[in-house]
C-alpha cells in the first residue's frame, strides 16, 4: 500500500506556502492602511481599507486579499475530497489502492490547486475602481467592477459558493459511504480514526461555508459586506488551515517521523559546528 504519509507530506508543504500568502496579503492591508494614516483625506472607510484612491483606478493588489479568500478554500475542499476518495479506496479496495494513488495523488494536488486557480482567474483579471460619492459634508469612496469583456457574466461569488457545497456534499457522501461499507467490516484502527477526522473537518467547515453562502446572496445590504468581511474571514480562513493541523494531529506515526527528522538535522548540524 502507498505510505499515507504521503498525503501527510503533502499538507506539510502546503500549509507553509499558504502561509506565505497570508502574509502578503498581510503585509498588503498594511500597506494600504499606513497609506491611508499619511495622506489622511477627507474621509476613509476604515474598515475597508483597499479604498484608499480617490476615485482613481485600483492598484495592482486591491483584489488580492479577496483572490486568495476564494481560491485557498477551493483548493483545500477539492483536496479534502481527494483525500476522502483516498481513504475510501484503502479500505474497500486494498489490492488496487497502490496502483491508483500512483497517478491519483500528483492528479489530486494539480486539480486542486490549479483548478481553483483557473476558476477565480476572470475575477482577478478585472479592473477595480473606486467611485465618489458626495455625502454633503464628506465624500465617501466605494469599490467598483466596470465591464471588461472578459467573462462579464462570471459571477465569482455565486460560482465558487456553488462549487464548495458542491464539494463538501460530495466530500460527505463519500464519507458517508465509506461508513456504511466499513460498519460489519474489521479494519484498521488508523483507517478508522482517520474517516472519523474527516467528518470533523467537515464539521469545521460548515461555519465558514454557511457564512460565505450568506454574505454572497446579498441577505445584508452591500455597504455591510466590507465590515462583515474584514471582521469575519477568519472564519473561512479557518478551513484552510483547521484540515493539516488536525491531520499532523491525528497521526502519531508521522508526528514521531518528523522528530527523528529534526533530531536528526540538529545533530549533523551541530557535528558541522565541530
Amino acid at each position: 500500500m502507498l505510505p499515507i504519509d504521503i498525503i501527510f507530506l503533502t499538507f506539510c508543504i502546503y500549509l507553509p506556502t499558504l502561509t506565505a500568502i497570508y502574509l502578503l496579503e498581510l503585509w498588503i492591508i498594511v500597506r494600504d492602511i499606513f497609506s491611508i494614516v499619511i495622506t489622511f483625506p477627507e474621509y476613509r472607510w476604515a474598515i475597508y481599507p483597499i479604498t484608499n484612491s480617490g476615485g482613481m483606478v485600483a492598484d495592482a493588489f486591491a483584489f488580492t486579499r479577496a483572490y486568495f479568500s476564494f481560491a485557498c478554500p477551493i483548493a483545500q475542499d477539492a483536496f479534502n475530497c481527494f483525500i476522502a476518495v483516498n481513504r475510501v479506496s484503502a479500505v474497500v479496495l486494498p489490492h488496487k489502492y497502490n496502483k491508483m494513488w500512483r497517478w491519483l495523488l500528483p492528479l489530486s494536488i494539480v486539480v486542486s490547486i490549479v483548478g481553483s486557480v483557473a476558476f477565480v482567474a476572470p475575477y482577478a483579471l478585472r479592473q477595480l475602481y473606486y467611485q465618489s460619492i458626495n455625502m454633503g459634508n464628506f465624500k465617501m469612496y466605494i469599490a467598483i467592477t466596470r465591464p471588461s469583456g472578459v467573462a462579464d457574466w462570471y459571477s465569482v461569488r455565486i460560482f465558487c459558493s456553488s462549487l464548495e457545497i458542491i464539494l463538501n456534499s460530495i466530500t460527505l457522501m463519500i464519507y458517508i459511504a465509506a461508513y456504511i461499507l466499513t460498519r460489519n467490516v474489521q479494519i484498521k484502527t488508523m483507517d478508522r480514526k482517520l474517516l472519523i477526522f474527516g467528518f470533523a473537518v467537515l464539521a469545521i467547515n460548515i461555519p465558514g461555508l454557511a457564512f460565505k453562502c450568506v454574505l454572497y446572496s446579498n441577505v445584508f445590504p452591500i455597504m455591510a459586506h466590507p465590515y462583515l468581511y474584514y471582521n469575519l474571514a477568519w472564519v473561512t480562513d479557518l478551513r484552510c488551515f483547521s484540515s493539516p493541523i488536525m491531520m499532523f494531529a491525528v497521526n502519531k506515526q508521522f508526528r514521531e517521523e518528523m522528530m527523528k527528522t529534526i533530531k536528526s538535522w540538529r545533530w549533523s548540524r551541530k557535528n558541522q559546528d565541530y
